[in-house]
């Protein structure tokens, strides 16, 4: 065997080493604690630096998709984190110690908080340490990974688009996946999310099962995500500026025609010659000097820019938080554009010995262009298209032979292209004639740059609560919430992004008003005599929401001079909805526990609601 050929033989071992090691396997195996050896159910497995997560059953055993180097994380509430790396085992039984540091840490649960050490549900809490310093534009893209069993993806290419939140699988009839928010104790619309930024999030705890979520019945059928915003703190007023700039950039695949030569070179190695169209379009990119990868033009990049500046602060008896911020995130397709403002006050005082009073509220602002069309469209044109007519393309245009099907008289230098003006071509000699024309669909270009769609978004959310301390260890408290959300839509399709010309543009205009109001009312007495320790909730809860929505379209455009209704002739669509809906909910809990050992938690809950029958609500 010569040097050559052992050469290539430990290169071919070597790799398939490498290709053997990423391969992924199911590891399983138990968590315990370490004090008693006993099982821990719903303890949280995540692979480090990705979305891949599990969690424990009822007898503390776990199913993972791992792979070799794979760093896997074990936490429980109330247990010190283990980091394991992964070195090819099958079976990994993990033992959990007890964190003295964190059994008495208060999480926040429905309606309450509640010690750590107490918990019996599956609630996991963020705490936000880092996650202000991940560059992304909504605070729930920053919880990607963080929490085991909660699936969150992007569903959207779009700067600024919402990601799909999945809890556990789904959890309605419906089969609407979204958990409820609540922010400082008031339940808001999960679109909420986009109008928050991640320097005023203190925390989040997500409460996974049904057992923690039972607390907020019917709004809870898919999870809860608890956002705890930062509140002041006693002392000297601090202020603080944070900033962060980075740029983003899509991966292309290699499942797009990337040239003509390509294209050519696997049609050559696949029939031993080249077709007429493939012909063409070899003529095409020496005469037009065009072969281009689509996604090079699209997938152009962004900058995404964050400022914020807060100052928090307050005295003895009264605290207060304030901030201002500004987001702009320009996407990674061409056109894609978002900005975000955002202000945010929040205020607690104590007005006597046993009243307390707050006020909250978080005004925001976005403006957002959206994608005009699949961006699969635009991909799977033709590497040799140019973007505007030239001299040199305008060969290829029949403009003086009417009886031709593809006759355009009037096209001109500095026009969009199309493959539709292409004329047909005897390329080899033959007598046949064709042209290539694989989409047929209009300028790829002109469908995003001819095409303006925005969405305006004005939120607010204000919460004012009473907190009366009756006795010790009874307090009551009644809490006023309320969400308003206007979202204006425009949508323009210009006279020129479609080969149809003015025939097809087009204006549309929709405005949608929301707006929830949310009493909650709730008794609470905690108090612990020796080893036992009760909590007991009661309470209800009074909710209205309002839906106004009016739309409009306009068509007969004869220019782009007026982007808007009017430079419309005609009018269609004209719709206008409003819908009221109403709901009632009682609701109670009791904690107990007897000497931070044995826990036992009761929740019940009752849901009225306007949408269903008389004598059925």
């Amino acid at each position: 065997m010569n040097l050559k050929v052992k050469l290539i033989t430990i290169v071919a071992l070597f790799f398939s080493v490498m290709i053997f090691a990423q391969d992924s396997y199911i590891l399983k195996g138990t968590v315990t604690s370490g004090a008693d050896n006993m099982p821990i159910p719903g303890a949280n497995i995540i692979v480090v630096g990705t979305t891949k997560g599990a969690s424990t059953d009822f007898d503390g055993n776990y199913q993972l998709e791992v792979k070799s180097g794979d760093v896997i994380q074990f936490s429980y509430i109330g247990y010190v984190t283990q980091t394991v790396i992964i070195e090819a085992q099958k079976t990994l039984n993990v033992k959990l110690a007890e964190d003295t540091n964190t059994l008495d840490e208060v999480v926040v649960v429905g309606y309450g908080t509640q010690k750590k050490s107490h918990l019996t549900g599956s609630v996991s809490k963020v705490k936000n340490e880092n996650l202000d310093q991940i560059a992304v534009a909504r605070v729930d893209d920053a919880l990607i990974g963080q929490v085991s069993g909660v699936n969150i993806q992007a569903t959207s290419a779009e700067a600024g688009a919402a990601p799909t939140i999945t809890i556990r699988g789904f959890g309605s009839i419906a089969a609407d996946s979204g958990p409820a928010v609540v922010v400082d104790g008031i339940v808001v619309s999960s679109d909420f999310l986009g109008s928050l930024n991640m320097n005023d999030v203190e925390s989040f705890e997500v409460l996974k099962d049904a057992a923690s979520a039972a607390i907020y019945g019917s709004e809870g059928a898919n999870g809860v995500i608890l956002i705890t915003t930062k509140s002041g703190k006693e002392g000297k007023t601090k202020f603080s500026y944070d900033t962060y700039t980075g740029w983003k950039e899509a991966f292309e695949s290699d499942d797009y025609k990337k040239s003509v030569s390509g294209w050519a070179a696997q049609e050559l190695a696949a029939t031993g010659e080249l077709s007429n169209t493939t012909q063409y379009a070899q003529l095409l990119v020496s005469t037009l000097g065009v072969d281009r990868d689509w996604q090079e033009v699209f997938f152009d990049g962004g900058v995404i820019t964050s400022h914020a500046f807060s100052a928090r602060g307050g005295t003895k008896d009264t605290k207060f938080s304030a901030s201002l911020s500004f987001l702009e995130d320009e996407g990674v397709v061409i056109t894609d554009n978002y900005k975000l403002f955002t202000g945010r006050l929040k205020m607690d005082t104590k007005l006597t010995k046993n009243l307390k009073f707050g006020i909250n509220a978080t005004p925001s602002y976005s403006k957002r262009r959206a994608l005009p069309t699949s961006i699969h469209n635009p991909l799977r044109q033709s590497p040799w298209l140019p973007i505007y007519h030239t001299e040199e393309s305008l060969q290829f245009v029949n403009q003086d032979d009417p009886n031709d099907n593809y006759y355009f008289p009037d096209v001109k230098v500095g026009d969009y292209f199309e493959e539709d003006h292409l004329r047909n071509l005897d390329v080899n000699g033959d007598g046949s004639r064709s042209r290539p024309r694989t989409t047929g669909d209009a300028n790829a270009y002109a469908q995003y740059v001819e095409r303006e769609h925005y969405e305006y978004n004005t939120k607010l959310l204000g919460s004012t609560y009473l907190q009366y301390e009756i006795l010790d260890g009874l307090k009551a408290k009644t809490s006023l919430g309320v969400t308003l959300d206007f979202r204006k839509r425009t949508r323009w399709d210009g006279t020129k992004h479609h080969g149809d010309g003015a025939s097809r543009a087009g204006y549309s205009l929709q405005n949608r008003d929301r707006t929830r109001v949310i009493s909650d009312n709730t008794l609470n007495y905690r108090k612990a005599i020796g080893n036992h320790e009760f909590d007991v909730l009661a309470g209800f809860s009074i909710q209205s929401r309002t839906t106004y929505l009016s739309q409009i379209e306009g068509s007969g455009y004869s220019n782009d001079l007026l982007k808007n209704l009017e430079g419309a002739t005609l009018y269609s669509e004209i719709e206008e909805i409003s819908l009221v809906r109403r709901k009632i909910g009682y609701f109670a809990r009791v904690n107990y526990a007897y000497a931070d050992k044995y826990l036992l938690s009761a929740s019940f809950r009752r849901d009225g609601s306007s949408v269903f029958g008389v004598d059925s609500k």
